[in-house]
């Protein structure tokens, strides 16, 4: 396997940039930020062409905005439907920075890495159009990673009534990555969750043919969705909160 090393890619970039998700709700406008590290680089074709192109890996988490006493909401990290999109949200914004992409289909993974390079010099804070905003996901209980509710960000409505995404901003940044998300959701250290929907989660336990094909791809939510490459080196009082809530020791939903 081909890792993102010297000697075994080329045109090697790393970035930050922080996102921000404004939020109308019924008390007033809320406001949340995270920043997320991606390095870029373009692997060679070996040991066959399907090892090589453009390679994106992103350390961060979902960017939380605080709507009250332990109620939050989520733009999800790294995920916009489709996922190929996820290049999009980075760099249209900063379109008139950018190099034009390259027609030839041939080269098109080159190009994508030429922009990415220019990407990390970008300067200004720049709307993220609607079309490529994340997803949008809350829990009934932050204690609770099977009480998720998720929707596309400009149908926030539907699982908050209410409430209304504004707009996202995204900058490039010299910031250090965030790391607030296991204070909320200390669960995220738990190993074998798998998928957050309930429902989806318990079809794949029981192995129904067919039944992730059918949803929507935003409902595949697990937690490498909210947090991706952070390491867990501190102590969350809370974790032990949801441990006390579990004491089976089984994560998955009970089957009916």
């Amino acid at each position: 396997m081909c890792l993102a090393v010297a000697g075994c890619a080329t045109m090697h970039t790393t970035l930050r940039y922080r996102l921000t998700v404004v939020v109308d709700t019924p008390q007033g406008i809320r406001t949340g930020s995270s920043v997320v590290e991606v390095k870029g680089y373009l692997s060679p074709a070996f040991p066959g062409p399907q090892a090589g192109g453009a390679r994106l890996y992103a350390k961060g988490e979902a960017t939380p905005v605080k709507l009250g006493k332990d109620k939050y909401l989520f733009a999800v990290f790294c995920w916009v439907s489709p996922p190929s999109r996820t290049f999009t949200m980075l760099t249209e914004p900063f379109r008139d920075q950018l190099p034009p992409r390259s027609p030839d289909p041939s080269a098109i993974d080159k190009s994508m890495m030429t922009e990415f390079r220019a990407l990390a010099d970008a300067k200004g804070v720049r709307e993220v159009k609607p079309e490529d905003y994340p997803v949008i996901a809350t829990f009934a209980d932050n204690m609770d990673p099977y009480s998720i509710r998720i929707a596309p960000a400009t149908e926030l409505s539907k699982i908050l009534p209410g409430y209304r995404v504004v707009r996202m901003t995204i900058e490039i940044t010299d910031a250090p990555v965030s790391h607030n998300i296991l204070n909320i959701l200390p669960w995220l250290r738990q190993g074998g969750i798998g998928f957050l929907n309930p429902d989806v989660e318990r079809n794949r336990l029981d192995r129904i043919e067919g039944s992730l094909e059918e949803l929507p791809v935003y409902q595949l939510l697990t937690n490498t969705n909210f947090i991706n490459n952070i390491e867990f080196t501190k102590s969350y009082k809370n974790y032990k909160l949801y441990q006390d809530k579990n004491r089976d020791g089984s994560p998955h939903p009970v089957r009916h």
